[in-house]
């Protein structure tokens, strides 16, 4: 809420500086530089005050800054980002090309923890258009990756993706088998927020198969005590 407030303080500078910026791309080191930090470094707070248009601009125009100025870290950020804002506004091939690139860059760059991100997000959107077989390829890669690693919440947000594509594509038995094994690993790690999801999502699985109530509410009631 604080930084909210003081975003809202200094929005009309914040713009005003951000639109100088992009006028001097490429005319000037350090104002080209200024131009990519500003969404590397602020766009979890922007986001909240931009239209998804505008935030796909920025983005936009920020990535063109960090190449310029070829920062390869913002680059990935920029990337990333710009596949999260297509893939949450239906525009899933434009989004699958940003994270292709951001992939790349972030196996270029060993970022490990980019990397399985990126892999879960082409999952979501390979399973938004029916592509299944994809989808589940790139969140299989992001569990073997997330265990090379010893990431157990990674690892739980992979079998979790893995249990929601088995869901659509009405394969029960596997989507519940991959949100058990999420449980067992989010208790074991003590991810309270995971464990909660998971325990909601075998429940909303069976609710949509199953007549018998009782263990259904149970794993609801399960969910909202964690």
């Amino acid at each position: 809420r604080a930084a909210l407030h003081l975003l809202d303080m200094e929005w009309g500078n914040i713009k005003a500086a951000f639109a100088w910026s992009e006028k001097m791309i490429g005319k000037d080191g350090t104002a080209t530089k200024m131009c990519s930090a500003y969404l590397e470094t602020g766009y979890d707070l922007f986001k909240y005050r931009l239209r998804p248009a505008n935030r796909i601009k920025w983005l936009e125009i920020a990535l063109k800054a960090s190449r310029i100025v070829q920062d390869t870290e913002a680059e990935n950020s920029h990337l990333l980002n710009l596949g999260l804002e297509n893939s949450s506004q239906g525009s899933f091939p434009q989004a699958l090309d940003y994270l292709q690139q951001a992939l790349e860059l972030a196996k270029k760059l060993n970022k490990k923890s980019d990397e399985g991100v990126v892999l879960r997000q082409m999952g979501i959107a390979h399973a938004a258009t029916g592509n299944i077989p994809r989808a589940l390829e790139f969140h299989q890669q992001e569990m073997e990756l997330a265990r090379s690693r010893g990431d157990k919440t990674d690892e739980g947000k992979a079998l979790m993706s893995l249990g929601h594509v088995y869901k659509i594509s009405n394969d029960i038995p596997h989507a519940l088998e991959f949100f058990q094994r999420c449980l067992l690993i989010a208790q074991e790690s003590g991810e309270k927020r995971i464990e909660g999801q998971a325990l909601k999502d075998m429940a909303d699985t069976r609710l949509a198969t199953e007549n018998d109530l009782a263990p259904i509410l149970d794993l609801y009631a399960k969910a909202l005590s964690v």
